[in-house]
């Protein structure tokens, strides 16, 4: 697996652009999902459940090969260690 770290602009949400990658992507190499077109689940940041649900996506998506979109994670910087730790740990696995 490979991690992408995309940044953006203060009020620019390229959510819609990542979908739209990730739909072309699954769909050249076979992996599209039947319903959505893609194979990724996007996690909206900013509350314990969205750690929660960041983190089983995580290791879901590293499993089957799928993408996770963390929303809005500069709401949390106090969890971007455990999202360091959990990709160190899950590099280290693979």
């Amino acid at each position: 697996f490979s991690p992408i770290l995309i940044c953006s602009d203060p009020g620019y949400d390229p959510s819609s652009l990542i979908t739209d990658i990730s739909r072309v992507y699954d769909h050249q190499h076979g992996n599209a999902n039947d319903i959505t077109g893609s194979k990724l689940v996007a996690v909206s940041m900013g509350s314990s459940e969205g750690y929660e649900q960041a983190h089983d996506a995580i290791l879901r998506a590293a499993k089957a090969g799928n993408w996770v979109l963390l929303r809005n994670i500069h709401l949390c910087p106090k969890w971007h260690p455990t999202l360091l730790k959990l990709l160190g740990n899950l590099s280290q696995a693979v």
